[in-house]
């Protein structure tokens, strides 16, 4: 939060919580997917599927983009190398 706010001095702060959370999501299910890739086994049946965190990635991702013209979050993207390795 610390950084969204120094670079969007004047955005509501709920904005930028939704900012936040919505990269943490982003940021988490990319961390996975390097993790375990993209196809991993069925907790059940062990079978190949795609794993399910390319899904809230891409939904992240969505709820993301329209909020990038708003909020200047660079310094955040900058760090997501840090949070995933």
């Amino acid at each position: 939060m610390a950084i969204l706010k120094a670079a969007n001095e004047d955005a509501p702060r709920e904005r930028l919580i939704f900012y936040a959370d919505c990269f943490c999501e982003y940021a988490e299910a990319t961390e996975n997917i390097e993790r375990n890739g993209v196809i991993v086994a069925n907790p059940r049946t062990g079978a190949p599927m795609q794993n399910p965190y390319l899904t809230v990635r891409e939904r992240a991702m969505a709820k993301l983009k329209p909020m990038m013209r708003r909020i200047n979050g660079d310094a955040l993207w900058a760090k997501i190398d840090v949070l995933t390795d």
